[in-house]
């Protein structure tokens, strides 16, 4: 089966690629809303708020994969065989996962970058239409009204019938800009959320790059270890032919001993009695 992290790279590479239309779609977004106009644009900003809110949620799972994968790194690199062979075929594993998690968290934190600057323009953008929205109101809620009283000659308040003109107009640029400073508070939480998300990526890739010297470190101990390991079997097959030429010895010992004992035991061959010797009693008797 294929390791884990595996499958949580191939969820962050689906998500990057879907992050990207929605991207194109809200700087369309951005460039319509930015037009001049008069029309009520409520739609058009729920619209902007929704999809820049889909975008930054899933630059977030992005972000909780990646830190999956460096999770499950630093779980194999913990549990360190003892057999050479999987250690090796782990040392693999941990060195291809820290690889895509570098690669895959310098492609979200371009791309998160790539976001942020699009909404910190469209946010400068926002202002500057924002404080020219303002002006305007101002003028056309006061200018008329000292004009009128410049004409008359007199300072005072307006009229009811003035205030009633002006009221409407009035009441719905506050609404706008009232929406407008929404927007903006929302735009900026969202370049901050970003910010945030941005160091954190590249912490991940800094620990990345530890990890791999971690690797590195533990190849070359457990290097030491098998070397140490080789020598340990040399020596104890160097004893053992040492033993077995001890044992070896030591038989022929036995039977160096045991000959010698046996030759001291048995008698010399005059005084064993021979044929010839009991046949002549027999012959002389008869």
């Amino acid at each position: 089966l294929p390791p884990q992290w595996l499958d949580w790279a191939d969820k962050v590479d689906d998500i990057v690629l879907a992050i990207k239309p929605k991207m194109v779609q809200l700087d369309k977004l951005h460039a319509k809303h930015l037009l001049p106009g008069f029309k009520d644009r409520t739609a058009e900003e729920r619209e902007i708020e929704a999809l820049a809110t889909s975008i930054t949620a899933d630059f977030r799972t992005c972000q909780s994969h990646i830190r999956r994968i460096a999770e499950q790194s630093q779980s194999l690199l913990a549990n360190r065989p003892r057999d050479p062979v999987e250690a090796e075929l782990k040392r693999i594993d941990l060195i291809m996962a820290a690889n895509v998690q570098t690669a895959l968290a310098t492609r979200v934190q371009e791309l998160s970058t790539t976001f942020r600057k699009k909404q910190a323009d469209y946010l400068r953008q926002l202002k500057g239409h924002e404080s020219r929205a303002v002006e305007m109101q101002t003028k056309a809620a006061y200018d008329p009204l000292f004009a009128l009283a410049d004409d008359e000659q007199t300072v005072s308040t307006p009229s009811l019938a003035q205030q009633q003109l002006f009221a409407p107009s009035t009441l719905a640029a506050t609404d706008a800009i009232d929406r407008r400073n929404a927007e903006i508070h929302s735009i900026a939480q969202s370049i901050a959320d970003l910010a945030d998300m941005f160091k954190d990526l590249s912490s991940l890739v800094i620990d990345q790059g530890t990890l791999l010297d971690r690797v590195d470190w533990n190849v070359e101990q457990m290097n030491t270890e098998v070397k140490g390991a080789v020598e340990e079997l040399t020596q104890a097959t160097r004893y053992q032919r040492r033993s077995g030429k001890c044992q070896l010895i030591f038989l022929l010992i036995l039977l160096v001993i045991g000959c010698i004992v046996v030759l001291t035991l048995r008698p010399p061959k005059r005084l064993l009695p021979t044929s010839s010797s009991t046949s002549a009693p027999s012959s002389s008797s008869s």
